[in-house]
């Protein structure tokens, strides 16, 4: 009885512990990369670090093919339109831009000086990942 209720009160630990790092997946080539956020209120958030998607990776939809994007060849992430349950941007990469959709219910998590930040991709205007810049 001892052994099973020590299971799990392991289980719930480590589960608490997961589910308190998930702002804290940031890949570790973005980690000290500095952003700058545009929210739709038009402030302006310098951030460092950022994580959306899965493991660095943004899913997008452009016609019917899925396309998986690393964060890390992304310079600038621009709104175009939204709906609901769809965003519609502009994706610029070295000198070159395309359109591309994706869920408005993408999360994303980045740093600030006084804590983490947490926001769905639908409640920016632009996302614009400074590269070579650290400080």
């Amino acid at each position: 009885m001892l052994r099973k209720r020590s299971f799990v009160c392991l289980f719930i630990l480590i589960s608490l512990a997961y589910g308190m790092s998930e702002s804290a997946g940031i890949p570790q080539e973005l980690g000290n990369v500095r952003i700058r956020v545009k929210d739709l209120q038009n402030v302006v958030h310098t951030l460092r670090g950022l994580s959306c998607g899965k493991n660095g990776i943004l899913s997008f939809k452009k016609g019917t093919l899925n396309y998986n994007i690393p964060i890390s060849s992304i310079k600038k992430i621009s709104l175009i339109s939204k709906s609901e349950e769809r965003v519609k941007l502009k994706v610029t990469f070295n000198g070159k831009a395309e359109e591309f959709e994706m869920s408005a219910n993408t999360r994303c998590f980045s740093r600030s000086e006084i804590g983490t930040v947490s926001f769905y991709i639908k409640e920016i205007k632009e996302i614009e990942l400074l590269q070579g810049e650290t400080k």
